[in-house]
């Protein structure tokens, strides 16, 4: 069947790898959007996973490689996030001699292999049209200086493309997705382990996506082999796809809509972020507004046991993705009162099992809308097996509760805990 996204048709071949049971989309800039997917893969594990996309027909989106100081002159190793603030610092700071109007860096994500102990990147990179180091076996993804996104092999960047990229990294090993089908055979455990993903891919209107997947971490996400990511790849419209390094050093940091910080937003495996060689930034120097469009509503958990209570929270949001103030006089109101009950400081108590919407009012208008679901986990576990206590203190138990792979605010009184021995202390 054909599946459309984003005014780009591709054709699916296959869709039994991940079925996505929850998506949030929001707009991080004029012509960027982000997705965050929740999906079951086929034999029943939850993954998760993040997709950037920047349209760049427009003239106010772009795409950069990215290094430690915006400075591949010297091999060195930092964290995306630091790498995305440092370029965001010297092009977006007026008073610096690099200074470029608008310019704001909305999403990044780690690039391609390196060397571990120096940070000399295993393969191509290209910043301003230099090239800083060769290309390897692995091929490449690259903005030409005419600004059309390119992906192509090793012979093809000695061929054509040499001197003529702008920006460029290395892939990593693998092409997921060439004209439009998914290319991934091989049958070597790193090809059909699940682990942590990036991959990089462009749709058949020049978009260029951006993938995060999380990984090793059930049962959050189980990570995705090859074929898996290839697939994703394929479901976000991409006719041409590459992977990029992956495991640890899986990160994706974005400004958030409504907030004006970059952050990390997905769960590195390793715990926290890794110190990485190159990365990939979205930049958009379209004009900033900080006036109110909408409010995007925030809680801890969006799922809760019948008597739990949660603190909703209402950000504004500019029609750039800026932050923006709440216009006074908003109101909280629940769609079926039966369900819930909410007030005027935001805090929403659950009544009874079942879903129910959340809207912040202005007058008669929706401004902000978040749902809650009320239910009963259907997971409990202690995240640690050991907990180790010292005589006569006190410690919190690691527990939590899921529904569905997704967190569960629930009440103490939700759960009942036994000790084997009973003399050992108490609950």
């Amino acid at each position: 069947y054909l599946c459309r996204l984003a005014g780009d048709f591709v054709d699916v071949t296959d869709n039994s790898y991940f079925e996505v049971f929850s998506s949030e989309r929001s707009n991080l800039a004029p012509g960027i959007t982000q997705d965050i997917k929740y999906a079951t893969s086929a034999d029943g594990k939850q993954v998760v996973f993040y997709i950037a996309t920047a349209d760049l027909s427009r003239e106010d989106i772009d795409v950069y490689a990215n290094y430690t100081n915006n400075d591949p002159t010297k091999w060195a190793m930092s964290r995306v996030l630091d790498q995305a603030n440092f370029a965001q610092q010297k092009f977006g700071d007026p008073e610096s001699e690099h200074y470029i109007e608008n310019y704001n860096v909305i999403a990044s994500i780690n690039g391609a292999g390196y060397n571990m102990g120096t940070g000399e990147p295993g393969g191509v990179l290209v910043m301003g049209g230099v090239e800083y180091h060769a290309i390897n076996g692995n091929g490449f993804f690259g903005i030409p200086m005419d600004g059309e996104p390119v992906i192509g092999t090793t012979e093809e960047y000695n061929t054509i493309y040499k001197g003529k990229l702008r920006d460029g990294i290395a892939a990593f090993g693998s092409t997921l997705v060439k004209d439009g089908k998914v290319c991934i055979n091989r049958t070597e455990n790193y090809y059909t382990d699940r682990a942590s993903r990036t991959a990089i891919g462009i749709t058949k209107t020049g978009k260029v996506v951006f993938m995060v997947l999380d990984g090793r971490q059930e049962p959050f996400s189980c990570g995705g082999s090859m074929q898996e990511i290839a697939q994703i790849m394929l479901e976000a419209g991409c006719v041409t796809a590459v992977n990029l390094d992956g495991g640890g050093s899986t990160t994706y940091v974005a400004k958030p809509e409504g907030e004006d910080a970059l952050k990390v937003v997905n769960k590195p495996s390793d715990g926290s972020a890794r110190s990485v060689s190159t990365s990939l930034i979205m930049v958009s120097t379209a004009p900033s507004s900080t006036a109110f469009d909408h409010a995007i509503l925030k809680s801890e958990t969006n799922y809760m046991t019948v008597g739990s209570s949660q603190q909703i929270v209402a950000e504004g949001v500019s029609a750039t993705g800026n932050a923006a103030d709440i216009p006074e006089g908003a109101a909280w109101v629940v769609t079926d009162p039966s369900y819930g009950t909410i007030v005027g400081s935001g805090i929403f108590t659950a009544l009874k099992n079942g879903s129910v919407d959340i809207n912040l009012m202005l007058e008669d208008t929706i401004i902000g809308s978040k749902t809650m679901h009320i239910v009963l986990p259907d997971n409990v576990y202690f995240t640690k097996s050991k907990v180790d206590v010292v005589y006569g203190e006190t410690v919190e138990l690691p527990v939590k509760a899921l529904y569905d792979g997704k967190p569960v605010t629930i009440l103490p009184s939700d759960l009942v805990f036994t000790l084997e021995n009973k003399a050992a202390g108490t609950v």
